[in-house]
């Protein structure tokens, strides 16, 4: 006969080992799930794929708007290659911003700029600054971009287009020129020339180091991003505007200008 506080002991062992296991279970599920929102595990189970993190973000936010007294919320500007799809944007979790393990991916708005040559993430307002990326596909390939540092608080985005002069002597090859606002670790600066008679469709994208550039001059451009295809060209008496950002190393955005001229 089996003693019968012996059965207990071992009906309620089981039990116990049943609901432990089953727990076990659950918290790896819960993992799981986690860890399928992070962009490592995004670019794993896509290790077929060609991945590169040369894609170009910045992010920039906490200036004034232009004439007003609103302050603008954080956007992280990125520049999509010809074909891309699949937009994602991933905010660090955690402290180590070299673990893509950390970013976990976030659903936002985001919106086409200059006609698609730029777009953006439409971040919203934050309390604290944090670290971010964003990521897209061309075809078999993903690209991801090196890690964002948002300073919107440590160091608010300026809207300075009093900052830059624009020289007209060549009316098709005005030349700009321009100085830092109050932070001076800027180490790039991105020009956009665009169609303000035609929806304000980019005509050239470049970067320099130095603080200054003519349209289409290439010869102090570091960073080319104007398609291969076109062939930027101003006309007499067209009005074209001018974008300028400068951004830190950690790929922050400092100083936003726009300006407006005429080709004449």
């Amino acid at each position: 006969m089996i003693n019968k506080k012996y059965n207990f002991r071992f009906t309620s062992f089981l039990f116990l080992a049943l609901f432990l296991f089953i727990g076990t279970l659950g918290c790896g599920d819960d993992d799981a799930a986690q860890e399928s929102d992070s962009l490592q595990f995004y670019l794993d189970e896509n290790a077929d794929f060609f991945q590169s993190d040369e894609l170009v973000a910045c992010a920039a936010g906490g200036h004034l708007m232009d004439n007003s007294e609103e302050v603008a919320d954080i956007s992280m500007f990125f520049y999509p290659l010809d074909g891309a799809s699949n937009f994602r944007y991933f905010a660090l979790e955690g402290q180590d911003t070299s673990d893509l393990s950390n970013y976990k991916e976030v659903e936002l708005d985001r919106e086409l700029l200059f006609g698609g040559f730029l777009q953006r993430f439409l971040v919203g307002k934050s309390n604290t600054d944090f670290w971010a990326r964003v990521s897209y596909e061309v075809g078999d390939s993903i690209y991801y971009c090196k890690a964002v540092h948002v300073r919107v608080n440590e160091q608010p985005s300026e809207s300075l287009p009093d900052n830059v002069e624009i020289d007209l002597t060549e009316a098709l090859a005005p030349a700009f020129t321009f100085q830092d606002g109050s932070a001076s670790d800027n180490v790039i600066y991105f020009h956009v020339i665009s169609d303000a008679d035609n929806g304000n469709q980019a005509i050239s994208g470049t970067y320099t180091t130095e603080k200054n550039w003519q349209f289409y001059d290439l010869s102090n451009v570091v960073f080319n991003v104007t398609p291969n295809d076109w062939n930027p060209q101003l006309e007499l008496g067209g009005n074209y505007n001018y974008t300028l950002m400068g951004v830190t190393d950690d790929n922050w955005v400092n100083l936003i200008a726009q300006r407006t001229f005429t080709a004449e």
